[in-house]
């Protein structure tokens, strides 16, 4: 059956301008080991250091610095085997730190132990992101242990989650521009989760858009949208990626289509298929806008061992080839670029008029 997206009224569009920091770039982690006699070569190295951190953590005196000290360097191990393992080795790693006592004590963190229990049947789901983004908020956080507390302290303000919240702060700057610049623009969020760019979006809170439409194949984030920025003009739709890719899906055009974290979760035919869709829905000089974690986040050893969190990683090469099934002739301009934690890659595609 086919959906439709109502229609608009939107009559006048001008074409927006790239965002600032497009030639910022990417360089890889810069990770310090546990000492400089870690071998980082062995795995049985790599699980006596995790004994380590177990007993560390265990500890009634732990005092912050060395709580800090111990994390990071958690993350510094398992980022290095990651990177220097075969993907059966690494596998084979994963399912000793998974057997390890350290395991238990990282998921009185909820942030860790949400993503690798999956309530919503996967890990990145809105109400984990809720929790990096609460540190800026003043949002509570869920109840946990002393320990799960200071672990969470330290997880939510880590590297690839700075990442995340930078993330939503240059979408919902891209929407309040957008809005100075063209009479009540229309935009989309594919897999839009609970769409906390209103939190930080004048344009959305004072109802400066055409309209905003949040689509997603989780209806209790859409519920949440709806229950939370409903008052504020913003319209839910619930569709998958594959129902819009199966052309089961009817909707207008916007000025701004973006989708800030499903890329970290499709193939690379997907990703080009989804990419080239959504550009046929953008108005003349319209944004489409998609992200991708990269390959060298310090985090990456850490999700994958602890939080059971795989994502697909690209580099500025695979962002661009993001493109390979969109006409040339119709793209006016492209830009790769990467917000200041360099952790997340931006891909933004322009609509020739």
């Amino acid at each position: 059956m086919i959906q439709r997206i109502p229609d608009s009224r939107l009559k006048r569009r001008y074409a927006p301008q790239p965002v600032p920091g497009a030639i910022s770039r990417v360089d890889a982690a810069h990770l310090l080991l546990p000492s400089p006699n870690f071998d980082a070569s062995s795995d049985d190295a790599a699980i006596e250091f995790l004994d380590e951190a177990a007993h560390c953590l265990t500890r009634q005196s732990l005092d912050d610095r060395s709580l800090a000290t111990t994390l990071r360097n958690i993350y510094a191990v398992l980022h290095v085997r990651r990177h220097q393992l075969g993907l059966r080795q690494w596998r084979s790693l994963i399912s000793r730190c998974r057997r390890h006592p350290l395991m238990e004590l990282l998921h009185e963190d909820v942030l860790t132990w949400r993503a690798f229990v999956k309530p919503r049947g996967y890990a990145g789901d809105a109400e984990l992101l809720d929790l990096m983004y609460a540190t800026e908020h003043f949002w509570e956080p869920p109840a946990m242990s002393e320990l799960g507390q200071r672990l969470h302290a330290w997880t939510t303000h880590s590297s690839a989650c700075r990442g995340v919240k930078c993330r939503r702060a240059i979408l919902a700057g891209m929407i309040d521009r957008l809005a100075t610049e063209i009479d009540r623009p229309h935009i989309l969020s594919m897999a839009a989760g609970h769409l906390r760019e209103c939190e930080i979006s004048p344009a959305i809170i004072r109802r400066q858009l055409g309209r905003i439409v949040a689509l997603d194949s989780d209806e209790a984030s859409l519920e949440a949208v709806d229950r939370t920025y409903g008052r504020f003009g913003v319209q839910t739709f619930h569709a998958s990626a594959r129902e819009l890719l199966g052309g089961r899906i009817e909707m207008e055009s916007f000025d701004l289509i973006y989708s800030s974290g499903l890329c970290d979760y499709l193939n690379d035919t997907m990703c080009q298929r989804l990419a080239a869709e959504l550009f046929e829905r953008l108005n003349p000089g319209g944004i489409l806008l998609l992200t991708n974690f990269v390959p060298e986040i310090e985090g990456i050893g850490y999700m994958e061992a602890f939080m059971d969190w795989n994502l697909v990683y690209r580099d500025r090469v695979a962002m661009m080839a993001m493109t390979s099934r969109i006409p040339d002739r119709n793209i006016a301009h492209v830009y790769v670029f990467a917000e200041e934690n360099d952790n997340v890659l931006f891909l933004q595609v322009q609509r020739r008029h």
